[in-house]
C-alpha cells in the first residue's frame, strides 16, 4: 500500500528541498577540501523540553501540558496546573511525542488531541481516552468550535486508491459521531493547522501548499485568502484580544518572521513572538509558551504578557525535579530513558515527507511508544525513519558534544 502526502503541491516540494539543501551546499562549497559528512567543529549543547504542547482553559486560569519524564510531580503525562504555578494534577500518561495538539473543549471538561496520528478525546475528570474512529490519512491539530458541538482537524495524508474526501480539513461532531470534509467550490479544503475563529464563524487553516494562509467557512460556503508567501508558512492560530479589539490570525513566515492579519481589515503587520509554538490567553493578553528552568536549562512552562519584550513579566508555572526531589546540576544529569543523556526535539524536521529523511546527531538509540517508531542505524545514527510528523529523537552523547548534519527545523539550545 502506497502513500501520498497532499500537504505540499510539487513547487512548494521544491521550495523546502531549496531550504534544506543550500545550506548543505554552502558548507561544502566553503570547505570542499574537508569531508562533507565529517562532524562540525565546535560544540552543541542540547537541552531538553521537559514540558510541551501548552494549551489554555477557556476561562485561562489553568493550562494543560503534557511532561514526557518522570519528576517529583508524577509519571509522564498530561497535567493540569493553575496558570499561577502550584501542584499539577495528573490526567493521562503520555511519551515524547503523543498526546499532541492539545486543546480544551469550551465548557473545560475534554482536552481533544492527536495520539498516534489518531484524533483523541480526554476526559479530565477520569483520564479516560477515547478515539472515536480511526483513520490512516494522518489526524494532527484538533480544535473545538465555540459552542462544543464540533472539532475541527486536519488529515494530511491520502493513501492510494482512497477517495480524495478522506484527506484535507475535516469537522468531526462528538454527539452523532458524524465526520465531513469541508468542501468550498466542489473541492475538498486542502490544509493543515486549522483554527476556530472565536466567534465560531470561520476556519483559518495553512493551504495544502504550503505557502498560503487563508480561512473558511465551517460549511465551505466561502473562503478567503489572508497572506501568501515566497517562502512557507506555519503555526496558525487565532488571536483576539478584548481589551484593544483585535481580531485576526497570527503566522509564521519563514522568510519573515511572524505576522498578524486583521480579519475585518485584510491589514498585515510583522508581530513579536518567543517561539512557534506559544498559545494566547482566551483574554488575549497572556502567551505560554517553553522557557528555561535555570540553572539546568530545563525547558518548562512560561507565561508572559504580550505586550513585554523585556520579559520582565516572564512567570515560570512548572518546575522540574527528579523523582527523588533533588535537582540535577546540569542536563546531563537528567534522568530518563537509559543511556540518554539529552533529547533532540524534531518539530515538523521534514513535515511532508513519509521517509523522515536523514539526521546525523551523534549515536542514536531508537525508541517506541504508543505504536510509533524511529528507526536508527547505530553505527552511524541516521535516523531511517519517523512513524509521525511530529517526532522527538532520544539522542545519547556519551561525552560527545558535536553534532553532523541537521535538519532545516530542528529544535536546539545552545
Amino acid at each position: 500500500m502506497s502513500a501520498r502526502v497532499i500537504g505540499l503541491s510539487p513547487p512548494s516540494f521544491w521550495l523546502l528541498a531549496r531550504r534544506l539543501a543550500i545550506p548543505l551546499f554552502a558548507s561544502g562549497a566553503i570547505s570542499c577540501a574537508k569531508d562533507p559528512m565529517s562532524p562540525a567543529q565546535g560544540s552543541v549543547s542540547l537541552k531538553p523540553d521537559v514540558d510541551s504542547s501548552p494549551a489554555w482553559s477557556p476561562d485561562g486560569g489553568t493550562i494543560a501540558y503534557r511532561r514526557v519524564y518522570p519528576s517529583a510531580d508524577g509519571p509522564p503525562g498530561v497535567y493540569l496546573i493553575s496558570r499561577w504555578g502550584g501542584r499539577p494534577r495528573f490526567i493521562t500518561g503520555a511519551n515524547f511525542i503523543w498526546p499532541s495538539d492539545l486543546r480544551f473543549s469550551p465548557d473545560g471538561k475534554y482536552l481533544a488531541a492527536a495520539i498516534d496520528l489518531q484524533l483523541a478525546i480526554i476526559d479530565l475528570s477520569t483520564g479516560a481516552v477515547r478515539f472515536p474512529f480511526y483513520t490512516d490519512n494522518w489526524v494532527r491539530y484538533p480544535d473545538w468550535s465555540l459552542d462544543g458541538r464540533f472539532i475541527v482537524y486536519s488529515r494530511n495524508v491520502l493513501v492510494s486508491g482512497e477517495p480524495f474526501d478522506s484527506a484535507g480539513i475535516h469537522i468531526y461532531e462528538p454527539r452523532t459521531g458524524r465526520d465531513w470534509p469541508i468542501v468550498h467550490d466542489g473541492s475538498v479544503v486542502l490544509g493543515t493547522k486549522p483554527r476556530w475563529s472565536p466567534d465560531g464563524q470561520w476556519i483559518a487553516y495553512a493551504e495544502g501548499s504550503a505557502v498560503t494562509v487563508s480561512m473558511v467557512r465551517p460549511d465551505g460556503s466561502s473562503q478567503l485568502t489572508l497572506h501568501t508567501s515566497n517562502d512557507l508558512v506555519d503555526f496558525v492560530r487565532w488571536y483576539a484580544r478584548r481589551l484593544t479589539g483585535a481580531n485576526g490570525v497570527v503566522f509564521e513566515d519563514y522568510c519573515c518572521g511572524f505576522y498578524f492579519v486583521d480579519v475585518a481589515t485584510g491589514a498585515e503587520r510583522l508581530t513579536r513572538l518567543h517561539g512557534p509554538y506559544d498559545e494566547f490567553s482566551p483574554d488575549g493578553e497572556t502567551f505560554v509558551t517553553i522557557g528555561l528552568q535555570l540553572p539546568e536549562s530545563l525547558g518548562v512552562i512560561f507565561t508572559q504578557s504580550v505586550d513585554d519584550f523585556s520579559g520582565a513579566s516572564r512567570f515560570q508555572v512548572t518546575r522540574y525535579a527528579p523523582p527523588d526531589g533533588t535537582v540535577p546540576a546540569r542536563s546531563s544529569d537528567f534522568p530518563g530513558l537509559p543511556m540518554t543523556s539529552c533529547i533532540e526535539e524534531v518539530e515538523d524536521a521534514w513535515p511532508h515527507s513519509l521517509d523522515g529523511g536523514d539526521l546525523t546527531a551523534g549515536p542514536c538509540l531508537a525508541f517506541r511508544g504508543h505504536g510509533t517508531e524511529v528507526g536508527v542505524r547505530s553505527h552511524e545514527s541516521e535516523v531511517l525513519e519517523r512513524g509521525a510528523m511530529h517526532a522527538h529523537v532520544a539522542v545519547h552523547r556519551g561525552g560527545g558534544t558535536t553534532a553532523r548534519r541537521v535538519p532545516d527545523r530542528l529544535r536546539r539550545r545552545e
